[in-house]
């Protein structure tokens, strides 16, 4: 299969490259820490303790403190500020609960760590010595700067001349087998049998709200923006490149997340522009860079814990700290976080925890053409690292060990297309003050860019793909299937052991995926303590998010957790004893379908929809009363297969103001041989609709799901 596209000619960019570190480096750009303190030392500080004080004394409210406040803030070094490492709090009766079953969870951890912002890196370097020699201090680390992994050539300048995109097309989606060849349009593909869907976090620059082609498949709802420093207006939810429109913090470098987003989800076959490898995919955006202000590792921390508990199945990271590798032991690690206790570096408790929830995390491996080293966090085991490729089917590396000049190579477990490739790009904006990078005037939105930045999210999306058809299975069972159904890619000259690196094939991925099976159960949830809400997913991550309480929406801008379990009335799902990270038995009424067809009958997807009932006045984002004034819980979820009653609800009028949550596997237009009828029912005293099979219809009702019984398709029965 092909995707009909038009595509706009571009140029290209440069990120400017920096020094490579060496052995035992020091960073000495950024003025922070990350300090985790030991609650049972002796003389202990409590995290709370240092970040109210600090408060405190910087906004002048200091006359209260006490001799002991005072203490705290001297022991410290004498922060200019501070504040909680995860800017998302978890409620204390959730955490305690965490505690008393597993004390070193990491997500316990994730919740303790404070980031100490001090005046000038002196007072910094002071403070580290303080703390040190602290018992109180379980430990610190440097809130090290991160850098992006793109390299851009300005085509106005490239010796080539403009318009020489590689094979004069998007060649990135062929070379994994997505697609199928430019030479031979009809030849069978991985997009043939399956697109993708699912949910994945793009940790970057942010995105172009408006961007024609990634308007399909950007949910604004579920993402958020991570900033340091002062940020004007409503900064937490505004994730346009350019600050959008409450124009706060702009980025001074535009076009990178936009990039990167339109390769792992640009929409396909609308006729314009480029087409993501990921069709369905829905992406939330976390933003983590602004004006002037490199993103640092706190960050890029907040942006995988936004993925983990927004229930993402996957997260792409096309950037990386080297300094992280080289300041404390063990120094230049590849397995770094291995090696260290839990509770010692939040990055490493964030990996962690991404892993627990069975997340499939990737980095790009970064462009300083070293041949045994790579960027933190792609050096980790629990990460995938992205190296890139050529379109010639060659590894982007010269040798020469020059920045910008090429992929690390020090771990790669896959490589995939960088160099030269096409995506989406903010429209009219410049991406490099210093290196002019300027959106091309009468072919906007779109832009050649290259760099493991552009491999990662190849091999990002061809994961969610896989994962879209076996979504119970483990991360290290998706990534070891896309990887022993790869491609070989010979290494460079000079780099050893010699042998091959593995390209994805999704043509291969996805038959090997379909053989392990193709319908897999919806889980069926509910809200604690009444019918209030229900909702049905096939991604485990996002039942466990639910059960955390973390899911969106919650109540009162995302403040008040909304805790659901599974519904006892469904049976149990045989053979997946409990979520992931959990004791939780999970249960469903009926199977969807993964797969695009069965025989050569195309299924129909099964859209979600959500919305809060409640903004705060009894009514809902849109100005619509409640149906159900005082409903304890006002959020709603709803599905539906047609795309034009899918558009329709996310409308501005009544019984409207839904929000397009995603794709949630597909249902049969028909009796395909032993399937039942999926209904949709209403509960007029709860609002709230539940999703059925026809042989739990006479259960619904009786559970008051009496109203607007709607057919959706044809499903298995659990």
């Amino acid at each position: 299969m092909r995707i009909i596209t038009v595509f706009a000619l571009i140029f290209g960019m440069v990120l400017a490259g920096g020094a490579v570190a060496t052995e035992f480096a020091v960073d000495l750009q950024t003025t922070s820490l990350i300090v985790k303190f030991e609650r049972n030392a002796t003389d202990a500080i409590y995290p709370e303790d240092a970040v109210d004080v600090v408060s405190e004394v910087a906004s002048g409210q200091d006359a209260a403190l006490t001799g002991t406040d005072w203490s705290i803030y001297t022991r410290i070094g004498s922060p200019a500020s501070a504040t909680w490492l995860i800017r998302h709090r978890l409620p204390a009766d959730y955490l305690e609960a965490l505690r008393a079953e597993e004390p070193d969870h990491p997500e316990l951890h994730l919740q303790e760590y404070v980031v100490l912002h001090y005046a000038d890196i002196g007072s910094r370097l002071a403070a580290e010595a303080r703390l040190a020699a602290d018992n109180a201090v379980r430990s610190f680390r440097p809130n090290s700067a991160m850098r992006f992994h793109a390299r851009l050539n300005d085509y106005y300048v490239a010796t080539t001349g403009p318009g020489q995109i590689p094979g004069g097309y998007q060649w990135g989606p062929e070379a994994i087998g997505a697609m199928s060849p430019y030479t031979n349009p009809t030849a069978q593909s991985g997009w043939d049998k399956a697109t993708g869907y699912g949910y994945v976090t793009v940790i970057d620059t942010g995105i172009e709200r408006a961007h024609p082609d990634l308007q399909e498949n950007f949910r604004p709802h579920f993402s958020q923006a991570f900033y340091s420093g002062p940020c004007a207006g409503n900064s937490a939810v505004e994730v346009d490149e350019t600050g959008g429109a409450y124009n706060t913090c702009p980025n001074s470098a535009i076009g990178h997340g936009t990039h990167v987003a339109g390769i792992i989800g640009a929409t396909a076959n609308n006729t314009i522009g480029v087409g993501g490898v990921c069709w369905n995919c829905s992406l939330i955006i976390a933003k983590t860079y602004q004006k002037n202000d490199p993103p640092t590792a706190d960050l890029y921390i907040n942006g995988l814990n936004h993925a983990i508990i927004r229930g993402a199945q996957a997260a792409n990271l096309s950037a990386g700290i080297e300094y992280y590798l080289y300041q404390y032991p063990p120094h230049g690690s590849i397995n770094y976080c291995s090696q260290l206790a839990p509770g010692t570096d939040g990055f490493c408790d964030a990996i962690s925890l991404a892993r627990r929830r069975e997340i499939v995390f990737v980095a790009s491996t970064g462009n300083q053409d070293w041949p045994t080293k790579v960027d933190f966090p792609a050096s980790e085991p629990n990460v995938v690292a992205a190296a890139a490729t050529t379109h010639t089917g060659t590894v982007w590396y010269t040798g020469t060990g020059d920045p910008e000049a090429g992929s690390n190579l020090g771990k790669v477990d896959l490589v995939a297309p960088g160099a030269r490739v096409v995506s989406t790009f903010y429209t009219d904006a410049s991406y490099n003050p210093i290196v002019p990078c300027n959106d091309i005037n009468g072919l906007s939105g779109y832009d050649e860019c290259t760099g493991t930045s552009m491999a990662a999210p190849h091999v990002t999306a061809a994961l969610a793909i896989v994962r879209s058809i076996n979504p119970l299975s483990s991360a290290s069972t998706i990534i070891a299937l896309l990887t022993s159904t790869g491609s070989n890619i010979p290494k460079p000259p000079g780099v050893y052991p010699a042998g091959n690196y593995r390209m994805p094939n999704l043509l291969a991925a996805i038959n090997q995926a379909i053989a392990n099976g193709s319908t897999w159960p919806a889980f069926a949830m509910v809200t604690t303590g009444g019918s209030w809400n229900r909702f049905t997913t096939v991604a485990p991550q996002m039942a466990r998010a639910a059960i955390a309480g973390t899911m969106l929406p919650t109540l009162n801008a995302s403040t008040t957790p909304v805790y659901y379990v599974p519904d006892a009335n469904a049976p149990v799902v045989t053979g997946y004893p409990a979520f992931p990270d959990s004791t939780v038995q999970p249960r469903a009424y009926f199977k969807v379908y993964t797969k695009l067809k069965v025989n050569q009958t195309t299924l129909k997807p099964l859209y979600r929809l959500s919305k809060l009932q409640d903004v705060g006045n009894g009514r809902d984002a849109c100005g619509n009363l409640m149906p159900v004034p005082g409903k304890p819980i006002p959020v709603i979820h709803t599905y539906t297969t047609n795309k034009t009653t899918r558009n329709q609800l996310t409308g501005n009028g009544s019984g409207q103001c839904y929000k397009y949550d995603g794709v949630e596997g597909y249902v049969a237009p028909s009796n395909l041989g032993s399937l039942q009828q999926l209904y949709q029912i209403y509960n007029p005293t709860a609002d709230s609709y539940i999703l059925v099979p026809s042989s739990k219809v006479a259960l619904a009702n009786s559970l008051g799901y009496t109203l607007y019984q709607t057919s959706l398709g044809w499903v298995v029965p659990n």
